[in-house]
């Protein structure tokens, strides 16, 4: 009641409150804020120690966070998971028009896809840099798979069109019969009808995130693996 989370009513009883949304979260936020300093000094730090803490961790944070410049959502989706699983930080996305217009605000690590490389050159600001990511190859991704059975059937499923495409087309110019292919976009309705009865699934590292601990689930990676090594060793030196 001293907060105002509730509220008496006479000949009814005790309601839930409507407080101010944004004064209740200022209002908490001072309060940790102040617990902190005045725990902090108690512990006999100074203001001046306690400012130079908060700011290094701030600081931390921003080194380790990474932007994906990609202007295909859908792939731009995926490949941000992909760059999560690998270097265990923060990531986020922008358009490339987006990036153009708002670039002097953003203050974080750039990646974007090596075939971006030109576009995004001719817009970076001079005291900026973009690290460009190799795609993988798919003789590199099939290494150690084992080919279908004649008679099996295959899933190709993502959130990305293009992959769709990509991924039969592999299938097919490894001689595949197309009437075995099942292809499944997560954008739709009732996607994972008729799956239960393929071999394989083959789809991007986010779709993955649908079918844990399914044997049949051949994820393929689009960004190659020495690009994640690169990305790994700019969170170590950070560090």
């Amino acid at each position: 009641a001293e907060k105002n989370l509730i509220e008496f009513k006479q000949g009814s009883g005790f309601y839930v409150a409507q407080p101010n949304a944004v004064n209740h979260f200022e209002n908490d936020i001072a309060t940790l804020t102040a617990k902190f300093i005045s725990d902090a000094q108690t512990l006999g730090f100074s203001l001046n120690e306690i400012q130079a803490s908060v700011n290094k961790h701030f600081q931390k944070v921003s080194a380790e966070y990474f932007l994906v410049i990609e202007s295909d959502e859908d792939l731009r989706e995926i490949l941000i998971e992909e760059i999560k699983d690998a270097t265990n930080t923060n990531v986020s996305g922008i358009s490339l028009e987006s990036f153009t217009t708002d670039q002097e605000n953003i203050d974080a690590h750039l990646v974007a896809l090596f075939d971006e490389e030109e576009k995004i050159q001719k817009i970076l600001s001079s005291e900026k840099s973009c690290t460009f990511l190799k795609s993988s190859s798919v003789s590199d991704a099939m290494i150690g798979e084992t080919r279908p059975e004649i008679d099996s059937m295959i899933a190709v499923v993502s959130s990305w069109d293009k992959f769709i495409l990509f991924a039969k087309t592999m299938l097919v110019a490894a001689d595949i019969d197309a009437d075995s292919i099942i292809v499944r976009s997560v954008k739709t309705d009732n996607w994972k009808r008729g799956l239960n009865n393929v071999k394989m699934i083959i789809c991007d590292s986010l779709t993955a995130k649908h079918f844990p601990n399914d044997k049949r689930i051949r994820p393929f990676s689009l960004i190659a693996e020495n690009s994640l090594r690169d990305l790994c060793r700019i969170i170590d030196t950070s560090e």
